[in-house]
């Protein structure tokens, strides 16, 4: 296990310990949160590399449709990581991937987009969380208002390997409520 993605192995182990098996769901790591691939997402249905619009770390699939995304953010969490996240997310339709015969995984009509930041690195005092918690309430100030994609619910969360027991307490509450 690299020291550097800690976090992510963490919560890649979590969610597909909790999740993977569950009727209807598949839990897609790549290889920093313990999986054995990429994953990228796409911005037509069309496989063409030019479509790729960029890879996340973890996905869930219900029913053969992309239910959540989560991205893990251990070193990067200046604003403009964290909203491109997001943002990239957002405007792709699709995921292929050779595990699904090459055929595209769509999104489904609601999907979460879970957004983990590592505070590990934090200077105290640091003005980061609350800039943190304004950066998702406007994600989500954005969401509303905006309709044309089905990335349409977003939650930031934020913690590290020494809170991982709340943290993760917090993501499996916050992916089981999405799934029922």
């Amino acid at each position: 296990m690299s020291k550097s993605h800690e976090l992510h192995l963490m919560i890649g182990e979590s969610i597909n310990s909790a999740f993977e098996g569950k009727a209807g769901i598949k839990v897609v790591r790549d290889e920093a949160c313990g999986g054995k691939q990429h994953i990228p997402l796409f911005l037509s249905e069309n496989k063409k590399r030019e479509n790729v619009i960029c890879n996340v770390d973890l996905m869930v699939i219900k029913d053969n449709h992309i239910s959540i995304i989560i991205e893990i953010e251990e070193s990067n969490v200046k604003p403009t990581q964290i909203c491109g996240k997001y943002l990239t997310s957002a405007i792709s339709v699709c995921y292929f991937h050779a595990k699904e015969n090459n055929k595209p995984v769509r999104m489904s009509k609601n999907v979460l987009f879970i957004q983990v930041l590592d505070n590990i690195k934090l200077p105290k005092g640091s003005v980061k969380i609350p800039q943190w918690i304004q950066i998702g309430e406007r994600i989500k100030k954005v969401i509303s208002d905006f309709h044309g994609t089905s990335v349409n619910k977003y939650e930031l969360l934020f913690g590290n390997k020494g809170q991982f027991s709340g943290l993760e307490k917090a993501l499996i509450n916050k992916i089981e409520a999405h799934l029922t």
